[in-house]
């Protein structure tokens, strides 16, 4: 009986270890689309999260109108010149610790805390949707 409980318990480990990784995100291409609707305009942000072993690879804005030409942010070339250095610094994060969390686990642009925030929000959409 002791070699049987024995068996099961270590047939459990080799099932768990080889399923995926143990914080439940598969290796895969997630997909998020973020809206939101103000008062002045509708911003928008597409993104595509790579994952490989429960970490971010990858991150690529597909789309967006994470900021808007018409509002009264002075500074537009904080995110225009500087949203690929955010989407990098996403590579190596847990997928876990962005979906657990209500805030960024990596520092805005400064100068684009919201369109930032908004990044974050569609990221954060991709993986509790799932890979496509």
């Amino acid at each position: 009986m002791k070699k049987f409980i024995l068996g099961i318990i270590a047939l459990f480990s080799v099932l768990t270890f080889n399923s995926g990784c143990s914080n439940g995100f598969d290796d895969g291409v997630y997909v998020g689309n973020y809206e939101e609707k103000t008062t002045w305009a509708t911003y928008t942000a597409n993104v595509e999260v790579t994952l490989k072993n429960g970490k971010i690879e990858e991150v690529k804005l597909l789309s967006s109108n994470i900021h808007s030409p018409e509002s009264s942010w002075d500074n537009t070339t904080a995110w225009t010149q500087h949203y690929q250095e955010l989407l990098d610094s996403y590579v190596g994060i847990n997928a876990r610790k962005i979906v657990d969390n209500d805030k960024a686990p990596v520092d805005s642009l400064s100068g684009a805390t919201i369109s930032s925030d908004r990044l974050y929000q569609a990221i954060k959409l991709a993986l509790i949707n799932g890979p496509r």
